[in-house]
């Protein structure tokens, strides 16, 4: 596993500096249990480098109107986004919602995500998760390893299970490659089980129980690798999964992966 917090080093510098004394509005990316996992990452990753921040949960019942108190004073916020995948075909909330927000200002920064698609004003600042197709749609974002990544800096109080146990956990949503029939009869799709505000301490204690876990969860997949388990990952039905392998996981997690294309 690469030791050096370097890149992270760098980010938050960016992030103070961006933020000229500005306060902070941190945006998770609203999600499932593996967005919670990025959120989890982020929140370590505040906390160590003293980023104070205001939260700002959009995904219940008030959405976009509870940014609306920070709107209407721009120049005293900076605001972060959380990073996701939610930039692509299947899911496009997070370019609705940087979109809506570069209409206010130009303060704002996206933290590391996935680029299928990209925003519709060049205002703000962008870092992505990958090094292929993400940089060719947003040539002037800037690399980080996805904020998940971060907790492998901390280290995690679990450790997998050592019984030779194993467990089919792939996604059933529309990002997944299979149909319902040619799932496996034991399927978990355990991020359907939180969303992005639920505790992931549950989530690595769960995955913890396996030794081996199958997926094509990005999360689900660096969730195991943190507590240790052996995992063989699928890819997705886009190139997300495929590009954060080689842009990451593999400096992270070395041989504890087995990357399928499959």
């Amino acid at each position: 596993m690469e030791k050096s917090t370097a890149i992270f080093d760098a980010l938050a510098e960016r992030i103070r500096t961006a933020a000229e004394g500005r306060r902070i509005v941190y945006i998770p990316n609203p999600g499932n249990w593996g967005d919670g996992l990025i959120r989890y990452g982020t929140k370590a990753f505040f906390a160590d480098y003293d980023i104070k921040h205001i939260e700002v949960n959009i995904a219940y019942s008030k959405g976009l109107i509870a940014l609306a108190p920070f709107l209407m004073k721009p120049s005293q916020f900076f605001f972060v986004h959380g990073g996701g995948g939610a930039w692509c075909k299947a899911h496009d909330r997070a370019i609705r919602t940087v979109g809506f927000l570069t209409r206010f200002t130009s303060n704002v920064l996206v933290l590391p995500s996935t680029y299928e698609l990209k925003p519709a004003r060049d205002k703000g600042i962008y870092y992505r998760r990958d090094n292929q197709e993400s940089l060719s749609v947003m040539p002037k974002s800037s690399f980080c390893h996805d904020m998940a990544f971060y907790l492998a800096h901390r280290g995690v109080p679990y450790k997998a299970a050592d019984n030779g146990s194993s467990q089919n956990m792939f996604r059933t949503d529309k990002e997944s490659r299979n149909t319902p029939d040619k799932l496996p009869f034991d399927n978990l799709d355990l991020s359907t089980y939180g969303d992005h505000m639920s505790d992931c301490e549950k989530l690595l204690r769960h995955v913890a129980r396996y030794s081996t876990i199958e997926t094509d969860r990005l999360h689900l997949c660096i969730a195991s690798a943190l507590v240790g388990c052996k995992v063989k990952l699928h890819a997705g039905n886009y190139f997300k999964i495929r590009a954060i392998y080689e842009s990451s996981m593999k400096q992270y997690f070395g041989d504890n992966i087995e990357f399928s294309a499959e």
